[in-house]
């Protein structure tokens, strides 16, 4: 049996989705081709050798940079910050090749943008080019690089994400101990009440054959009108692959039409939007009607101590 035919069976869409439970960072990948600034979003990226420093990162064959990248003999990896998604966006959504002219950066190896802000960056002369399937494994040695305490990008399951400590690792310090209090009492309590409000609208979509990635998509467009991939991605927790798919998915649909670089609402998709809205606010108000206003106060009040607690901790 051949490669191909073993893996025929598999469903590619499905695969990446599970294969998104692996959380991974993410990075802006760039170097100076042609005399042209070129850059590439990847979450792809990893260590594979200290001695000598070697790491990877894979381009897919049909990417735009591919003829770009497989060409250049340096690059830089630059990690991304967590307060760095639009950047992200700026580089995972371009339909050229254009570099984006409001991203700061300075001239590094190879006269190649080094990105302001990161969580790190390391500056890479290629070393090996391998064949991945449908992808091209890109393989540097490491001939700078340079860290900060800023925290790291995360990207799971189809959407950005932060670090943070694990509640086990934060019951073993006493110096923890507020820390520790936040993760397993507020924080628990606060997931909690979003994952039942979720799971209630999750089981309705269902029924109704849309996704919770969807519906975001849905609303979104329902309120700002037409919307570039950019522009739904920085306003919603779906990007990535995971936005190309839900994008298909709502085309096929007929509930969504791409207009040059924007996508709009069909009538079918405004209606169900309207109507999924509707549903929404009526189970908000069904649900916050049993909560007396002086406890909805009360309440509003220990969320704004609780606020004030955590900047003066953090301070």
């Amino acid at each position: 049996m051949s490669d191909n035919d073993r893996s025929a069976g598999i469903d590619a869409k499905a695969l990446r989705r599970c294969l998104g439970s692996f959380a991974t960072g993410v990075a802006v990948i760039t170097t100076r081709h042609d005399d042209r600034d070129v850059g590439i979003t990847v979450n792809s990226f990893t260590s594979m050798s200290l001695d000598p420093p070697l790491v990877l990162w894979c381009l897919a064959h049909t990417s735009r940079t591919y003829a770009v990248f497989t060409e250049a003999e340096q690059f830089i990896v630059n990690i991304l910050a967590v307060d760095q998604v639009a950047v992200s966006n700026r580089f995972a959504f371009r339909s050229d090749e254009a570099f984006p002219d409001d991203v700061p950066f300075r001239r590094a190896l190879g006269d190649i943008p080094l990105l302001e802000g990161t969580s790190a960056s390391f500056q890479c002369r290629r070393a090996d080019l391998l064949d991945g399937g449908d992808h091209s494994i890109v393989v540097g040695e490491v001939v700078a690089f340079a860290g900060s305490d800023r925290p790291g990008l995360v990207y799971h399951r189809g959407q950005y994400a932060v670090t943070d400590a694990h509640p086990s690792v934060a019951a073993q310090s006493r110096d923890s101990l507020d820390q520790g209090f936040l993760a397993t009492t507020v924080r628990p309590a606060l997931e909690d009440i979003t994952h039942r409000f979720e799971a209630f609208f999750d089981e309705a979509l269902r029924e109704a054959g849309i996704s919770s990635r969807e519906s975001q998509v849905l609303g979104l467009l329902l309120t700002e009108g037409a919307l570039s991939g950019e522009d739904i991605a920085n306003q919603t927790l779906v990007s990535g692959s995971f936005l190309g798919d839900t994008l298909e998915s709502l085309s096929d649909k007929a509930l969504v039409v791409l207009e040059g670089n924007t996508f709009r609402l069909t009538p079918d998709g405004r209606a169900l939007a309207a109507d999924w809205l509707e549903r929404l606010r009526a189970y908000r108000a069904q649900s916050l009607g049993t909560i007396a206003p002086q406890e909805a106060a009360e309440l509003r009040r220990i969320l704004e101590r609780l606020s004030e607690w955590i900047d003066a901790a953090s301070g």
